[in-house]
């Protein structure tokens, strides 16, 4: 498998490409057609089949309904009312004119009724009554001859069961005709000529569809197949197979079977087999008609895919090889300007790309001499700044050693005068040496330890404070200087107005991830417009005045350093307390963020 792999990369792009298309595109659609193919080619052979067999049950139920009209018209007149009291033994007929006048109410009845239901039709009447009147055409009296014949014999002994036959091209059926005390008065005759079946089955090819009818023996007596009638088909395979649907074998082909028995459907119909037999050849023959076409259409699909794919393949590769050739120029110091790709595609923003790049690395090139001169100035004026950086450190330095010898003379006459200046070098010195922005919330307390000293000296008892904070917060790391101006805010605002002076409540608490840091005053407070006036000036856009660092100044920087994962609110009521709320990520030093 990997010298597979290592020979596809020895390959140029155009042929990884084509070897591309023939497996993503050329290979899946070639299987998926033949899916599609043999899907669709399944699916019609499965209607054609399931049509053909419909054409076969409908031909089963056009027999079916011939046979059932005359069943019906047979049972119907069978149990006539007017013709069974007609027909009655009891009546005698003695005169003449009444015997005539019975014939025609009869024959009003019952062949009138026939011809308009089917003139087809040629029925008969075999009766006992000797009075009645008869025509030898349709009213026949019972004699020994018809008392002999099969017909009679036949049908009496089915005892109230129609019966059919089939003699010289025409086929009958007979029922006995007895009154409601069943007593038999004769026999009625339905006479149908083999037109009427034939009529059904002529209309069909024999090429595509055979159409038998047979006796329960076998015997053929109707086909659209004219060689067939008359035949004895008994030890045929589609005669002996068992009623239902199969395909048979020849050695023609395969044939669709159908078969069907009209006495198992229906009691009072004859024994005959109706036989189906169709080639499948020509069922199937739509199928691969169809087959034929999926394929044709899918190969020109192709075909004019693959002409698409290999113009555009060739004029993908001709521009990646102009783009390999410029790079070699490029390579070889040749930064020549050429013209430039119109196309926005993928391939023409390379080759602009590119372009601009070799515009870009000439004049790189001739600018690299000026840019490394440029540079040792800047490495100079570096130089020069930290020695003025350093000079700055020496005013500082004499500040504090100037502070510390007036302290000392102080220190024998003015304990609370030395302290002060104590307290001011150690703030003045912490603040100096902070370096950056960013300094340990331990260091901001000292600050404001050291600020609040030094008020307790001007203060005195009006004065007082207190710290309340967890050791293990100490670490997290704080912008500076946002304590210490919300104290000095909170003793200049609030303390030093209220008679009788106040406390000033520093705590610090950890909750929810974040750093919770309260300024509180018990001076004079703020009313709600006051209060209102003081928020809306801290969310404002102005700057901060250049007299001194207030709430805006803390805020903005707080703002500027957390964004809004910070918060600070200012919460007042006049002549009780003022109180200023902080809410800061908590980290240590390090920026690691500390629970």
């Amino acid at each position: 498998m990997k010298r597979f792999w290592r020979s596809l990369l020895v390959l140029n792009i155009k042929m990884k490409l084509l070897l591309l298309f023939c497996v993503t595109i050329l290979l899946p659609l070639t299987i998926i057609t033949q899916i599609v193919s043999t899907l669709s080619v399944n699916k019609i052979q499965e209607q054609a089949v399931s049509i053909a067999r419909g054409s076969a049950d409908q031909n089963m139920m056009n027999v079916q309904s011939l046979l059932e009209r005359y069943t019906n018209i047979c049972n119907r007149y069978s149990f006539n009312d007017r013709l069974i009291t007609t027909l009655s033994l009891d009546e005698r007929y003695e005169d003449p004119y009444a015997s005539f006048q019975a014939y025609n109410l009869i024959r009003n009845i019952f062949v009138n009724d026939i011809v308009t239901i089917d003139f087809k039709i040629d029925m008969k009447i075999y009766y006992l009554n000797p009075n009645l009147t008869q025509d030898l055409l349709n009213f026949i009296q019972i004699d020994r001859m018809i008392e002999e014949s099969q017909m009679y014999k036949q049908t009496v002994e089915a005892d109230g069961q129609i019966v059919w036959r089939y003699e010289n091209d025409t086929f009958s059926l007979s029922k006995t005709i007895t009154d409601y005390n069943g007593i038999f008065l004769g026999i009625i005759k339905l006479e149908l000529p083999l037109s009427e079946i034939r009529s059904l089955i002529d209309q069909h090819n024999p090429e595509e569809m055979k159409l038998i009818f047979t006796d329960a023996g076998g015997f053929v007596f109707a086909s659209n197949d004219k060689t067939l009638e008359g035949a004895d088909v008994s030890g045929e395979a589609f005669f002996t197979a068992q009623e239902g649907q199969e395909v048979l074998y020849d050695n023609d082909g395969e044939y669709l079977y159908t078969a069907a028995n009209f006495k198992r459907m229906n009691d009072s119909f004859p024994a005959w087999n109706m036989i189906t037999i169709m080639p499948m050849e020509r069922i199937l023959m739509e199928s691969s008609e169809m087959k034929r076409k999926v394929l044709l259409i899918c190969l020109a699909a192709l075909l004019v895919s693959s002409a698409i794919f290999f113009s555009i393949l060739d004029r993908i590769t001709k521009r990646i090889r102009s783009l390999v050739k410029r790079m070699k120029n490029v390579g070889e110091g040749n930064f020549r300007m050429v013209e430039s790709e119109h196309s926005n595609d993928e391939i023409g923003v390379i080759i602009n790309s590119f372009d601009r790049m070799t515009v870009s690395l000439n004049s790189l090139f001739h600018e690299n001499v000026e840019t490394r001169l440029q540079l040792k100035d800047i490495a100079i004026k570096k130089r020069e700044a930290e020695l003025y950086a350093l000079q700055s450190q020496i005013q500082p330095h004499f500040l504090f050693n100037t502070l510390e010898s007036i302290r000392m003379k102080l220190h024998r006459n003015n304990e609370d005068a030395a302290n002060m200046i104590l307290n001011l070098s150690k703030l003045l010195r912490t603040n100096l040496n902070m370096k950056g922005d960013i300094i340990s919330l331990s260091e901001e307390i000292n600050l404001v330890r050291s600020f609040l000293a030094i008020q307790r000296h001007r203060f005195k008892e009006r004065l007082q404070y207190r710290i309340d904070i967890q050791d293990e917060l100490l670490d997290c790391s704080i912008p500076k200087l946002i304590i210490q101006p919300l104290v000095e805010n909170a003793i200049k605002h609030g303390i030093e107005k209220k008679w009788g002076g106040g406390t000033v409540a520093i705590t610090v608490i950890f909750s929810g991830e974040r750093l919770h840091i309260e300024i509180e005053d018990n001076g004079v407070g703020m009313n709600a417009g006051k209060l209102d006036e003081v928020r809306h000036k801290l969310k404002s856009e102005s700057t901060v005045s250049q007299q001194g660092i207030g709430i805006k100044n803390v805020y903005d920087r707080i703002m500027l350093h957390y964004g809004q994962t910070a918060r600070m609110d200012i919460q007042s009521r006049s002549e009780e307390w003022t109180k200023i709320v902080i809410e800061l990520p908590c980290s240590g030093n390090d920026g690691n963020t500390q629970a």
